[in-house]
């Protein structure tokens, strides 16, 4: 590897950005660390990839790796882009080391993704967002959410006791003031969600990306976040009581009045580095076997 070019991938991060007009998306979750990745593409009525970006909750391999997919992919033609390989994105800094190969590849699945998803309607394709009394009477009837369009979707102040949004898209969606005791967002992508002065008391968010969310003032006491990412999210005044935040990623996240007390972390939980974690109000609990490698599985 060129570490050169590498450090200055890490320095620059080109093609690292949300897309307003892209016409398609892709989302994928890397089965290796656990880091959630979005392809964005805008293609061109002739077929061209005339844009290429990204977003990633991960480490410097990963964000070097997609990087430079998008770059390749730029200017390319869906059939063009689809030959694309891992060594193509490779080239870029010379080869990655033998242990990191994983980063290329995966990349280039998500970006297979997008491609995949341009070609059946991309953007266009899009299904119409339900209303919030539809989302409240899918509720009464006992019926799951994780295949409504909920990106933006505004829920403020609703009654969402119980939901099942499990593996829904829910990025930008407003639960502010929401009633979702004992709901489930596992592995839903809800970054940019506002979740401001919710009662969030019993939510599954185990591996959910909720990079950049905004959980100030709410409650979020005996909630699952194994395996989340909270990168970037707005903590403030939030309660974490019982809360169980093993193997939890919370770099960048605000935390000013943060009440951690009761909750629980585990080896891999992550705060910045440089920062008193609150790991003294905190209680440790490693029984890695059962708790966090079963849900890596799952």
């Amino acid at each position: 590897m060129n570490f050169d070019k590498f450090n200055q991938l890490q320095a620059d991060k080109p093609n690292l950005r949300e897309m307003a007009d892209a016409t398609a998306i892709g989302d994928y979750k890397n089965s290796g660390c656990g880091d959630a990745y979005r392809i964005f593409l805008k293609v061109s009525p002739k077929g061209v990839i005339e844009d290429a970006s990204f977003t990633t909750t991960g480490c410097g391999f990963g964000l070097a790796a997609l990087a430079l997919c998008c770059e390749a992919a730029k200017g390319k033609t869906l059939e063009e882009a689809a030959r694309l390989t891992a060594e193509d994105i490779e080239k870029g800094v010379e080869g990655f080391p033998e242990r990191r190969k994983n980063y290329p590849a995966s990349a280039l699945e998500a970006f297979q993704v997008a491609l995949a998803n341009q070609k059946n309607g991309g953007a266009a394709a899009a299904k119409v967002k339900p209303t919030r009394e539809e989302v409240l009477k899918l509720i009464a009837d006992d019926k799951p959410l994780g295949k409504l369009d909920g990106a933006n979707l505004d829920l403020s102040g609703l009654d969402l006791r119980s939901a099942r949004f499990d593996g829904g898209n829910f990025a930008g969606a407003n639960f502010s003031g929401c009633y979702l005791m004992s709901a489930s967002f596992h592995k839903c992508s809800l970054r940019g969600a506002n979740f401001e002065g919710a009662d969030l008391m019993g939510v599954n968010f185990r591996r959910a990306d909720l990079y950049n969310a905004c959980f100030r003032n709410a409650d979020l006491a005996y909630a699952d976040l194994r395996n989340s990412f909270l990168n970037d999210a707005d903590l403030s005044g939030a309660t974490f009581l019982g809360a169980n935040l093993g193997f939890c990623k919370l770099t960048g996240a605000r935390m000013d009045g943060t009440r951690w007390g009761g909750a629980f972390y585990d080896a891999m939980t992550r705060f910045d580095p440089g920062v008193i974690a609150p790991f003294e109000t905190m209680f440790r609990r490693d029984s890695a076997g059962e708790m966090f490698l079963a849900e890596e599985k799952a």
